[in-house]
């Protein structure tokens, strides 16, 4: 019955997007958006891989917070992005010699992490390596000074280079791509998991290479080739880690037998696990064990973080719940198992976990809705202003869309700040 109401719902939506005049871009990347939302609320409710069922409720106030972002409307003037503005934009920021110089330097500072990354895989197993690439201080894998490090400087600075290598690999031709490539695969390798991968790499390519195809998109026999093995390299590189993860780091049948097993199951459960885990937290008094509801402080931590900084630098304890949220999400292990209770899980509650503690159903729905305009406004801002941080900011927010089903993006001071920095920039840059 949960199976049906869900196909139900995802075929009302799917006819809802479709009747909306609204531009091409807004309208794929809301196909994209529901498409993943969909498949993943069908797919908890069958229980593979002895994953519990969610209740109806926590399905029915899902349904409704994507609903609360599909419906917006704010209408856009596309222009041609190969004759746009941007291209000189882009251009002038390759020019820049600050931005040439930290990519360069950070580049080899990756490889040379990297080259540490394999190191210690053929001193260990992939899983021990993840587990010290969390670890703080001396502990770390890659030094005491790498958790700050990455946290302020290279997963933003990665945000940033992401979307440029999404936008340029299709609409603009440089040899620093290279660099940005070789630099976002290694950083993207060092902890030993998958997600960045799709994050810096996958989605962006997605963004600008179907959302933003200025054309009718049709399936040829080259995009086709292209996708396949695009596909196939993907599938095969998350084969090798996931069995590495478990153990096996010989490249022989048996490893690869185990990380095909272990890929197709966490390509599964990545995408439904959240939203068991969700399921859950509603039902096992989260929102009690955090000392009831948090009002924005755990949606809006990017900012509210920086706030708390800022006024303890002039003596006033401003206060935060966020390091109660981590210990509650990341810290606490759970089982997500009916029988065998081997489906230990972390981490990963969906996006709609940081706005149900905030506002609980409330913040469900206006969250997402909130977003949606914002989402909306960025490819208003794309098109007008035609510029370098206009198109990094309109990344961050659709690989947020993407990734809701896993997780909130948009939660750490680091990313507050290139949020901040990148609006700054792009009202200040005027058209030549």
């Amino acid at each position: 019955m949960l199976t049906v109401f869900i196909l139900l719902v995802s075929l009302i939506t799917i006819y809802i997007i479709k009747i909306q005049n609204i531009d091409r871009p807004s309208k794929r990347i809301l196909y994209l958006y529901s498409l993943y939302w969909f498949i993943s609320l069908f797919l908890s409710t069958l229980g593979l891989y002895d994953y519990k069922v969610p209740k109806f409720e926590t399905l029915f106030c899902l349904c409704i917070s994507c609903w609360a972002l599909i419906l917006i409307k704010c209408p856009v003037k596309s222009v041609d992005l190969k004759q746009s503005g941007i291209q000189l934009s882009i251009r002038g920021f390759f020019k820049n010699k600050l931005f040439v110089g930290v990519l360069v330097v950070l580049t080899c500072y990756s490889l040379y992490l990297l080259y540490k990354f394999y190191t210690f895989m053929a001193l260990g197993d992939l899983y021990q390596i993840r587990n010290l690439y969390f670890e703080s201080g001396d502990l770390n894998i890659y030094g005491a000074l790498f958790p700050n490090m990455n946290y302020w400087i290279l997963k933003p600075f990665s945000f940033l280079c992401a979307g440029l290598f999404g936008f340029g690999v299709l609409y603009y031709r440089s040899k620093l791509l290279l660099l940005i490539f070789v630099m976002l695969f290694s950083l993207s390798s060092l902890g030993g998991g998958r997600i960045d991968y799709f994050r810096y790499l996958v989605i962006p390519l997605l963004l600008f290479g179907y959302c933003f195809y200025p054309k009718r998109f049709k399936i040829t026999l080259k995009k086709g080739l292209l996708i396949l093995v695009m596909s196939a390299a993907m599938f095969f590189l998350l084969t090798i880690i996931g069995a590495g993860r478990r153990g096996y780091m010989e490249f022989d049948k048996e490893s690869l037998d185990v990380g095909v097993e272990m890929t197709t199951e966490n390509l599964m459960s990545y995408s439904y696990g959240p939203i068991v885990a969700f399921d859950y937290a509603l039902n096992n008094n989260y929102l009690d064990k955090l000392g009831g509801y948090s009002y924005g402080t755990l949606t809006f931590n990017a900012f509210n973080g920086l706030l708390d900084i800022a006024f303890r630098m002039i003596g006033i304890s401003y206060g935060t719940n966020f390091s109660d949220f981590v210990i509650l999400k990341q810290d606490t292990w759970i089982t997500l198992s009916r029988q065998n209770f081997d489906k230990n899980w972390n981490a990963l509650f969906s996006w709609n976990f940081y706005f149900y503690l905030d506002f609980g159903i409330v913040g469900m729905i206006v969250f997402p809705f909130l977003f949606g305009i914002l989402m909306r406004k960025s490819i208003c801002w794309f098109y007008r202003y035609q510029n370098v941080s206009s198109m990094i900011l309109l990344n961050i927010f659709f690989l947020s869309l993407i990734l809701s089903v896993i997780d909130f993006n948009l939660s750490s001071m680091s990313m507050g700040v290139l949020m901040i920095f990148l609006y700054i920039k792009m009202y200040n840059y005027k058209l030549k």
